[in-house]
């Protein structure tokens, strides 16, 4: 069983996003905001990271930097609905500094889990 971690601020799109992967068969862990999400992704070393942009204490984009700095093999989503930028301005930026694939939000269940399994499977 792959073990998807996913790093979002938001409480409501990290729960939707851990149920769903869980009734996929994912073992998931989840963190509130990069900081979290880089100190367990050192702990847990897990298959993925689903990982918000635009969060409080460490953005996204830093830790994809510092995640890909210890394991330039990670794999990695960069998920954003953007606030100053547009979404695509904060996603294309994500893909530059190493992140796998980038979900725009909102996304819906399929997306997801489609984007997910690509890169598990």
């Amino acid at each position: 069983m792959s073990t998807v971690l996913v790093v979002d601020d938001d409480e409501k799109i990290r729960k939707f996003v851990s149920m769903v992967l869980k009734k996929e068969g994912f073992y998931v862990a989840e963190a509130r905001n990069g900081q979290e999400g880089f100190f367990m992704y050192n702990t847990q070393s897990p298959d993925l990271v689903l990982i918000d942009i635009i969060m409080p204490e460490k953005d996204g984009l830093s830790a994809i930097r510092e995640i890909k700095a210890i394991n330039g093999m990670a794999k990695v989503v960069a998920m954003s609905g953007g606030l100053v930028l547009t979404p695509d301005a904060y996603l294309d930026e994500a893909k530059e500094i190493g992140a796998d694939c980038v979900l725009p939000k909102p996304f819906d269940r399929r997306k997801l889990v489609e984007t997910v399994q690509n890169l598990l499977l």
